[in-house]
């Protein structure tokens, strides 16, 4: 919403494009874990609407996370492809550092 009305970076004033902005997980997953424990103590106290209000706000947020998981790669969403680009360059990395080691390990057996 913030975009919509002003297409603007709100710290430091920089023109902004929805294509620069990508999802932050870790807040996300935190969250949904807030939702979750206040849906679980609204529903403990009583407070049925505060609950369902809760849940349904989390079961939005779950589904905009399966939304931008199963996107394709030829989607438009440049968040989702970022988001997609970025675990596949951990998982490249957590490879490569164990091929590494592994042959750091050849090499210093290999020595005597």
């Amino acid at each position: 919403s913030w975009l919509a009305q002003r297409p603007v970076d709100p710290l430091s004033g920089v023109p902004l494009a929805a294509s620069a902005l990508y999802p932050n997980r870790a807040l996300r997953e935190q969250i949904m874990e807030e939702l979750q424990r206040l849906a679980d103590t609204a529903a403990a106290q009583g407070k049925t609407a505060l609950a369902e209000a809760a849940m349904e706000k989390l079961r939005a947020l779950r589904a905009a996370s399966i939304a931008c998981e199963a996107a394709p790669w030829g989607s438009p969403s440049d968040a989702c492809r970022l988001d997609r680009l970025a675990e596949r360059c951990a998982c490249w990395a957590t490879w490569f550092g164990e091929f590494a080691r592994e042959q750091l390990m050849v090499f210093l057996t290999s020595l005597g």
